[in-house]
């Protein structure tokens, strides 16, 4: 597969990176299965540290770009950011829903398909909250959102619950 070919499918093309005599370039796990360059009969491979920087040097949107995220991440970073971006994908908890969308939606969705009562708060600032058996979703400033469910525990009184719903 070509340089060409990873870029456009949206592959990693991993770091080292090897090539040919006549400067065919491979990655370094083809270039160990293989006995010799797939486009010519040369066999010995050296490392290509100039296409490493131009493949370091390659910025990339984050595929959850549609749902907020602006960042622009060095190629080989895709996969990482991706994994642990804020705009990812959350699932709705209730079993059954099969809602899934940004962290930003979810506040809605909570209040508009599960009636769950919906609170917005400032960090660090004191604010009034009814404890009511059930779930009850906490927005904070910053987007991100909690949701807090309250069980009876007799005969010690109640138990609660916090999460930070967050994609993966």
């Amino acid at each position: 597969m070509s340089v060409q070919d990873i870029l456009s499918q949206g592959l990693v093309f991993p770091i080292p990176i090897r090539q040919c005599g006549v400067g065919h370039l491979i990655c370094n796990s083809c270039c160990i299965r293989l006995n010799k360059c797939p486009l010519c009969p040369r066999s010995a491979f050296e490392r290509c540290f100039g296409m490493e920087r131009v493949v370091e040097s390659i910025e990339v949107p984050c595929c959850f770009a549609e749902n907020g995220c602006t960042q622009k991440i060095a190629y080989f970073n895709k996969k990482k950011h991706e994994k642990a971006c804020r705009h990812g994908p959350c699932f709705c908890p209730e079993p059954g829903c099969g809602f899934s969308g940004p962290a930003a939606t979810l506040p809605d969705h909570f209040t508009d398909c599960h009636k769950w009562p919906n609170t917005a708060f400032k960090y660090y600032t004191q604010f009034g909250l009814r404890l009511q058996p059930g779930p009850h979703v906490l927005r904070a400033q910053d987007g991100t959102v909690f949701l807090m469910n309250v069980v009876a525990a007799e005969p010690l009184g109640h138990a609660i619950s916090l999460v930070c719903v967050r994609p993966a």
